[in-house]
């Protein structure tokens, strides 16, 4: 659940967003889709929602050749279909806004192969890419973009590591980013930018934000 990220975007909402007087929401999938749009519904009423970030991510290791529907199922809920039903449920609350925008989180596995044990999870990060891209096409009015995370240091990482001791194996990503350091790069780059449709790469050292060709 990327809870670190979400800690610090919250805390980037008073350093970075207040400052430019601009209106965020995070969505995480723990975050019940109808509470979200409740709240968002009622605080629209009063002002201009600016922003809206999904954080969505989950994964478990597993060999492929022992994967159950309900691990199928669950990947795709909570990395893809949450992100799918909340980003066709927000456009009428940023309407109001001048310069409204969306981010999804991804990760590596949203542009990259690889991660054997981690299918699952890597398709429906490629589809969450997909669909921003999508999204972006079809709401030109709305500036939608897929920023692709390094591994961080959150209770998930520690979940991911667990999981693949589990199958008698380690996980490929020794190097871990600062969570609070990576959000503060997203929030400072989505105030900027101004191009839609597009997969952005934070640098797990530097915290760059380039655009994945």
């Amino acid at each position: 659940d990327k809870s670190n990220l979400c800690k610090s975007l919250k805390v980037d909402r008073i350093e970075f967003l207040l400052q430019k007087k601009l209106t965020f929401y995070k969505f995480t999938f723990f975050m019940s889709i109808k509470s979200m749009f409740l709240e968002m519904s009622i605080e629209a009423e009063n002002q201009t929602i600016d922003l809206v970030i999904f954080i969505a991510g989950f994964a478990r290791a597993k060999n492929a050749k022992d994967l159950t529907v309900e691990d199928w199922e669950e990947h795709t809920r909570k990395n893809l279909i949450y992100v799918a039903l909340g980003l066709e449920s927000i456009k009428s609350s940023l309407v109001k806004s001048t310069n409204p925008k969306i981010v999804t989180i991804g990760s590596q596995w949203s542009y990259k192969i690889g991660a054997y044990e981690l299918v699952p999870y890597t398709i429906t990060k490629h589809a969450v890419d997909t669909l921003t891209k999508d999204f972006a096409a079809r709401n030109t009015n709305i500036k939608a973009n897929h920023y692709c995370v390094p591994t961080m240091d959150t209770p998930q990482y520690i979940k991911v590591q667990e999981s693949f001791s589990s199958i008698g194996k380690n996980y490929p990503v020794k190097d871990v980013a600062i969570s609070k350091e990576v959000a503060k790069s997203i929030i400072d780059h989505v105030t900027r930018y101004e191009k839609s449709g597009s997969t952005l790469v934070v640098d797990k050292i530097s915290y760059i934000i380039s655009e994945n060709i």
